[in-house]
């Protein structure tokens, strides 16, 4: 059981890595324009 867990770890992570990098994408842009009305 853990086995097979540990094989379909990677298709997650492989899945999960774009959503990171859209949600880091997003907060930067979103970060910069907060900086922006406060100044």
């Amino acid at each position: 059981m853990v086995v097979e867990n540990l094989n379909v770890f990677p298709y997650y992570l492989d899945g999960f890595i774009p959503v990171i990098k859209t949600i880091v994408s997003f907060f930067s842009v979103y970060y910069k324009f907060f900086i922006e009305v406060l100044s």
